[in-house]
């Protein structure tokens, strides 16, 4: 049986590992994030939504960088950016993304937009893991 269980922003930051900073040759700090060094967390019923989510993510103030994977059957249920956009670029997969009550079929390639104030909900319609980088910036 899965669970459906809403996760606030601060309980989603505790299940990720947040941030790698290193430094380059010439000694100054540039940020990379290395999403191959991360360990995925997988997530059921991620806001309320079905099925089992994977993700890599890294957060600071200004925003959230996250490689995510909804497996087959599962989404990401509908939840309102409050204070944010949320940017989600499909690397591979199909699915359907819902906001404001418009429906827009994803594809690899294409980018949904969920502008600040707005809400959404992401579901993978395919029978392979619908696979996106999503950039979450604040304002």
């Amino acid at each position: 049986m899965l669970q459906h269980m809403k996760y606030n922003d601060e309980e989603i930051n505790q299940h990720f590992q947040l941030n790698i900073i290193r430094k380059n040759k010439k000694g100054r700090i540039d940020m990379l994030i290395e999403f191959n060094e991360m360990v995925g967390r997988t997530i059921t019923g991620m806001n309320g939504g079905d099925g089992e989510i994977t993700a890599k993510m890294f957060a600071d103030q200004q925003g959230k960088i996250i490689f995510c994977c909804i497996h087959p059957g599962g989404s990401i249920g509908l939840h309102i950016h409050k204070t944010s956009d949320d940017i989600n670029y499909v690397i591979s997969g199909t699915g359907l993304a819902t906001c404001d009550g418009n429906d827009e079929v994803l594809t690899a390639g294409s980018c949904h937009i969920c502008k600040k104030g707005s809400q959404h909900s992401i579901m993978n319609t395919g029978s392979e893991d619908l696979v996106l980088l999503t950039v979450v910036t604040e304002r």
